[in-house]
């Protein structure tokens, strides 16, 4: 895998709450996150989204904004979150509640044996099915020094893909 596949896995579940391997899957969130504190009134349906790989990886975040005038607070207040992370001391308590999140969002996945057949194969594929066994404890090992880094190097706006989608009134009949 990518090395900074865990920061990646870790940080994402200190910011919005800890998922499994699904990409399109929707986990439910602990409530109270970082994410739903800094888009609180600017967004509904705010999510985020990463993918295993062995090469540098996608880290994905959307969100409905109720009216078109709120996209450029909203796409601000989420840089300005991985700014900030970029910076934080995480504590030890945010980290023993976040690791747990993944872990359960994993086990959930790795339930049905087509899933757990699907994940070892990918792993294998992306470098070695023993990644799969020894991401809690690579999660374990993380320090902030590594989740600032990986925010400061990986999560800048520059490097960014933004895309807004805004329907137009059809046009009169």
């Amino acid at each position: 895998l990518e090395a900074d596949f865990p920061a990646m896995v870790l940080l994402d579940a200190l910011l919005a709450g800890g998922k499994g391997f699904r990409l399109l899957e929707k986990y439910p969130g602990p409530g109270g996150t970082p994410l739903d504190t800094a888009m609180k009134g600017l967004m509904t349906d705010g999510s985020t989204a990463w993918q295993a790989s062995p090469y540098p990886y996608v880290y994905t975040f959307s969100a409905s904004v109720p009216k078109e005038e709120g996209l450029q607070a909203a796409e601000s207040a989420y840089f300005r979150l991985l700014e900030q992370a970029s910076k934080r001391e995480w504590t030890d308590a945010e980290k023993s509640m976040a690791i747990p999140q993944v872990r359960r969002g994993w086990a959930r996945d790795l339930d049905e044996q087509g899933e757990r057949i699907h994940q070892v194969a990918f792993f294998e594929i992306a470098g070695s099915w023993r990644e799969l066994l020894d991401l809690p404890e690579r999660l374990r090992s993380l320090t902030n020094a590594d989740l600032q880094r990986f925010a400061r190097e990986r999560l800048r706006p520059d490097q960014a893909t933004v895309g807004w989608y805004v329907p137009e009134a059809p046009p009169p009949s």
